[in-house]
């Protein structure tokens, strides 16, 4: 049987979750590339393996879904959050949801100042950057 056959007898929905896992993997391995070079990616250079456009409320949502299932693994094998690599276009700093993943997962306290968010995410990146680096 041809990997054709095999794809001709598999479902939209089985085709689309081999897609989805197919992505996380890429994006994962893009981030780790990143933190072992002591590096950030922007969200678009993000999106772009996982097929999205470089930007938009789409491209928002669904990376920002990508990143919080990294960061629910990398949670429970005890390792920083992987998605500080991840910044802004022409701004060097994550976004919103990085934050709001953090207060979510208890890694930052809700209410944390705007001063206390950013000293968060540089300490979170250097601690990314000491678990992945050579």
């Amino acid at each position: 049987m041809s990997g054709t056959d095999t794809l001709g007898s598999m479902s939209d929905a089985e085709i689309d979750a081999i897609a989805r896992r197919k992505a996380y993997l890429r994006v994962y391995a893009l981030l780790i590339r990143a933190a072992e070079g002591r590096a950030t990616v922007t969200y678009p250079v993000m999106a772009a393996p996982m097929g999205l456009p470089p930007s938009g409320q789409h491209m928002a949502r669904e990376t920002g879904r990508m990143l919080e299932a990294i960061e629910f693994k990398e949670r429970a094998c005890g390792r920083p959050m992987l998605s500080a690599v991840v910044v802004k276009t022409g701004e060097n700093r994550p976004g919103p949801g990085f934050y709001a993943l953090a207060r979510r997962t208890g890694r930052l306290a809700e209410g944390a100042t705007h001063e206390e968010e950013r000293a968060f995410w540089a300490a979170e990146l250097e601690r990314v950057y000491a678990e992945w680096g050579a």
